[in-house]
């Protein structure tokens, strides 16, 4: 649980540095999505996490001679390696972690008299 509050902490961050610099980038199909906060939020939340290649699928494409280039691959490229890679990668480990546990607990438990296998 402590894990996914961190991926949220980490992701409204993210959110925040859009809104302050990157706020006329987030488009989706030719319409704004980040007039407020909460609509970067529920922007970056739904479709950051769920696209391949993070946020920067749905922000507007920087032109190379941009003075913010720089600023937009650091901003997409981190949040491509700390949220898609690393974050969720953390939170499904655990995932999977905890059913390998159960798994192995389950299959550690003595059979009920009823189905005991013969022999036993």
């Amino acid at each position: 649980m402590l894990t996914a509050v961190f991926g949220i902490i980490v992701i409204y961050t993210f959110v925040v540095g859009g809104f302050i610099f990157f706020k006329d980038a987030f488009t989706f199909n030719e319409e704004r999505v980040c007039d407020n906060i909460l609509t970067c939020v529920i922007t970056t939340l739904n479709y950051g996490i769920r696209s391949g290649g993070g946020i920067g699928d749905v922000m507007s494409t920087p032109k190379i001679g941009d003075s913010t280039f720089f600023a937009r691959f650091l901003f997409d490229a981190s949040f491509f390696f700390l949220v898609i890679i690393i974050i969720l990668n953390i939170i499904f480990g655990i995932i999977i972690d905890t059913f390998a546990d159960l798994r192995e607990q389950k299959s550690s438990e003595p059979y009920p008299p009823f189905l005991s296998v013969a022999g036993d």
